[in-house]
């Protein structure tokens, strides 16, 4: 859960590192949301390295789903909002275009 979550939930237990914002269960379903906000109408936005995790991780999985809300406008009187499914999901391949990818690794010393 985001640290931002604190600003409405002030007890939350949060880490920036999960790849979510929010956690929902409703009816059985986990949703784990991932909030990306711009201040216009821009609709391009980044997934970090742990959101980016999560998402191929479950990606298939019958009752946990991943989920981007993207809100524009956010800094104005009138914002909006998209909820976006999980673009490594095999159902979105080519909906979501991916601009730059990056992997780090290591090679096992022997």
């Amino acid at each position: 859960m985001s640290e931002n979550s604190r600003s409405v939930f002030p007890g939350n237990v949060v880490d920036d590192n999960l790849g979510y914002d929010f956690d929902l269960a409703i009816q059985g379903q986990r949703y784990l949301i991932e909030v990306k906000a711009t201040v216009g109408e821009e609709e391009e936005f980044e997934m970090g390295p742990s959101q980016i995790e999560l998402a191929i991780e479950i990606r298939g999985e019958p009752r946990v789903q991943f989920l981007i809300c993207r809100v524009y406008r956010a800094l104005t009187d009138d914002p909006g909002w998209d909820l976006l499914p999980n673009p490594f999901e095999e159902e979105q391949r080519g909906r979501f275009a991916i601009r730059e990818a990056g992997i780090e690794g290591a090679i096992p010393k022997d």
